[in-house]
């Protein structure tokens, strides 16, 4: 009983704080020396608009995947590792896909929350040890029209314009949970311009390249927006 009671004093608990993280990758050493709960919001890279293309429309990104309000088992004195997914960076092809936002213990993954595609779809894999909290899926990108609009963060606006014979405008980003989308590349009789860039740690997908006449240079897609990823204790 004596020995049990020496452990216990030498305990260190947490206390309380909060962690956020907005690019790249960084390691975060739990405080204190005992088991504790984290509260953890998690948003996933958005996809990069496509560009335009010589034979039809363009496609807006979707927005990254989010998980609010998970808890997450972690011990004090365990180092842990973060990546912020990054946005897909937009070209005149088919763009790319976001990157997804993770937590993890070595090896293991305790939260991983998916990225937004450049095909349009939205972010919807969320996966991990955590309990609780809710998932939020991202937003599809319009194909020459408005990307979906969510948690009241606005989907990017289409371009404008399509008067010219083979001329097509891009569509707008998805919106995530976290922010919104960014707008399409407008199209002219001669020339399309480019997508806009998703906002940085919005998650929301880039806007898609407009395009002028059928002999026009293609347009590229926006870059989708990076992820983000805060907890307490």
């Amino acid at each position: 009983m004596l020995a049990l009671r020496m452990r216990e004093k030498g305990a260190s608990g947490p206390g309380t704080g909060t962690q956020t993280y907005t690019s790249g990758t960084a390691s975060w050493t739990a405080p204190g020396s005992t088991p504790f709960n984290i509260t953890l919001t998690a948003t996933g890279g958005g996809g990069s608009g496509r560009g335009a293309n010589p034979i039809g429309g363009t496609n807006g990104g979707g927005g990254g995947a989010t998980l609010s309000s998970a808890t997450v088992a972690v011990t004090g004195g365990v180092t842990y590792t973060i990546v912020v997914g990054a946005g897909g960076t937009g070209n005149s092809s088919n763009g790319n896909n976001g990157a997804a936002t993770t937590f993890k213990q070595g090896a293991t993954t305790l939260v991983s929350v998916g990225p937004g595609a450049a095909d349009q779809s939205g972010g919807t894999a969320v996966s991990g040890t955590y309990t609780g909290g809710t998932i939020h899926f991202g937003g599809s990108g319009g194909n020459t029209v408005d990307g979906d609009t969510i948690n009241g963060f606005a989907g990017g606006t289409a371009g404008t314009d399509l008067s010219a014979f083979g001329a097509s405008v891009g569509g707008g980003g998805g919106a995530s949970w976290r922010g919104a989308g960014a707008n399409g590349g407008n199209a002219t009789t001669t020339s399309g311009a480019p997508g806009v860039n998703a906002a940085a740690n919005s998650g929301g997908g880039g806007g898609g390249g407009g395009r002028g006449d059928v002999n026009d240079n293609l347009s590229a897609g926006g870059s989708g927006g990076s992820g983000y990823l805060t907890f307490s204790w």
